[in-house]
This record gives C-alpha cells, sequence and structure tokens, in this order.
C-alpha cells in the first residue's frame, strides 16, 4: 500500500521467494514531482511487513528510476538500479538488501564512469550470481553484459548495435545468457551467449518498420527463450509472442489486448 495519500505510486516490481512470499518494490512520487521515494515490502503472514523505508529515495533528477528485483535462493533480495553520482553520471549497481541498506557488489558496473548507464535488467543463476544487462551511454546507447563471479564483474560483450534500448536479460536451466533489445530500425532482437561470443536467434521478431514500445523476456525449462512486445504501426496497437524452437521462431497467439480507441 502507498506510504503517503498525497504521493503517486508507480513504477512496480513483484517477484516470489521460495516460501510463496510476494516482494514488491515501487516509488511513490511527490506532489511537486520533486522526490522519488522507493520502497521495498514483503507480504508475511497475509500482512505486508516494509522493509525498506526509502534508502534509496532521493530528488527526482538524481535517479533514474530504472531498476530491477531478483531474489536469491535463500529469498535475499537483490537490487539492480541506476543512481548519479556526484561529479560522474549514472551508474548502475547490484547488490543485496543487508537489512538497512542496499549494498553494491564490486561499485559501479559502467564501461564509463564518466558515461551515463542505465535501464539495468538482472536475471540469478542457481547460485544466486547475478548477471546483468544494461544500458551505456558510447555514440548511441549500446547494450552492455556483466556477469559477478563472486568476486568482480565480468563483462561478457557488447552484443548488438549502438541504437540500443529496453534491454531484457534471461539464464537457461545450464547457466547461458539470452538478451533481447530494441534496436533502431531492426526492432526486437535476441541473441544467446556461446562459447565462440554472441549469436543472434534468428532475424528481428518484430515487425518491420513497427514501433516497438516495451519488451520481456523469458526462457522455459527446456532453455529456448519467449519474446513478448507490444508494437504500433499504421495497421494499429498490438501484442506480439513468439518463442524460439532451436531452429526459428515460432509465433504464439498473445494474450487478449485491446487498444485505446
Amino acid at each position: 500500500p502507498n506510504q503517503s495519500k498525497r504521493t503517486v505510486a508507480e513504477r512496480p516490481l513483484v517477484k516470489v521467494d521460495g516460501l510463496g512470499r510476494p516482494w514488491v518494490l515501487w516509488s511513490e512520487i511527490t506532489p511537486d514531482f520533486n522526490v522519488d521515494n522507493v520502497y521495498l515490502a514483503v507480504l508475511k503472514d497475509k500482512a505486508w511487513t516494509l522493509v525498506d523505508g526509502g534508502t534509496l529515495t532521493t530528488d527526482v533528477s538524481s535517479s533514474s528510476r530504472s531498476r530491477d528485483l531478483a531474489l536469491g535462493p535463500d529469498n535475499q533480495p537483490i537490487l539492480a538500479f541506476s543512481q548519479m553520482i556526484y561529479k560522474h553520471d549514472f551508474q548502475v549497481f547490484v547488490g543485496p538488501w543487508d537489512g538497512t541498506k542496499w549494498t553494491r557488489w564490486g561499485g559501479a558496473l559502467n564501461l564509463n564512469p564518466e558515461a551515463y548507464a542505465s535501464f539495468p535488467s538482472l536475471a540469478l543463476d542457481a547460485q544466486g550470481r547475478p548477471t546483468v544487462a544494461f544500458l551505456q551511454a558510447s555514440s548511441g546507447f549500446k547494450l552492455v553484459v556483466k556477469r559477478w563471479t563472486g568476486e568482480t564483474w565480468e563483462l561478457r560483450g557488447t552484443p548488438g548495435s549502438l541504437g540500443a534500448r529496453n534491454p531484457k536479460v534471461a539464464l537457461t536451466p545450464d547457466g547461458g545468457a539470452v538478451v533481447a533489445v530494441v534496436e533502431n530500425i531492426v526492432g526486437v532482437t535476441v541473441r544467446q551467449r556461446s562459447n565462440a561470443g554472441w549469436v543472434d536467434l534468428g532475424s528481428s521478431v518484430s515487425t518491420p518498420g513497427a514501433f516497438v514500445d516495451t519488451l520481456d523476456l523469458a526462457v522455459d525449462s527446456q532453455g529456448n527463450p519467449w519474446v513478448l512486445w507490444s508494437e504500433d504501426d499504421a495497421g494499429g496497437q498490438r501484442l506480439g509472442l513468439k518463442r524460439w524452437s532451436g531452429t526459428g521462431w515460432t509465433s504464439v497467439p498473445p494474450p487478449p489486448f485491446q487498444p485505446k480507441p
């Protein structure tokens, strides 16, 4: 529930832990739109317990308000987020909640601390080690993928073009990484990490020429990626859903969607 009746709640994220408890992360913006309050709560015994009462709260201009949440094997919440650092640009950080604050494993993930980085997407392996995909400004926005080894952030590559947005990352059952991203002109592309590097999974999955608004990515128990996205062109608004079969993309009827008139 909102912590204040005067704020606007937005940007919710929900994850369910191994005990079946939902954890919810959200923002509340003050009426003057100057402060971004960040909260985390968990549902225990049919009652919400506030875990983080605002340790990341800051003025809106210093917070990208771009975050992703995951729960480790021990049900510990882990957060990927971006914030402005004094005398630097926006930095991407990842770390667990230690009971009083969000810690930061290994410092910022930025390739360049002087260049804007944001829009992190987070996935955990069976040991709870995160892989993160995010955007780094570099004559445009390029996709960067890093993995936490337990001691340092290992660069897993910069797959794709310099016109990327809306990155998503997911892991296969054997721990391999898959990324989906919207690329300028091309549309939604999906790539998988192999021993030889990043490999394109077919061509663009979205309709050529359509504007892609948002997308999401998941991997099933067989290791096949699924991509869900929304797109808009002269033919109207629609959802697209496809599954990688191992050799190509198979269209799946998406959930019913009623576009705005």
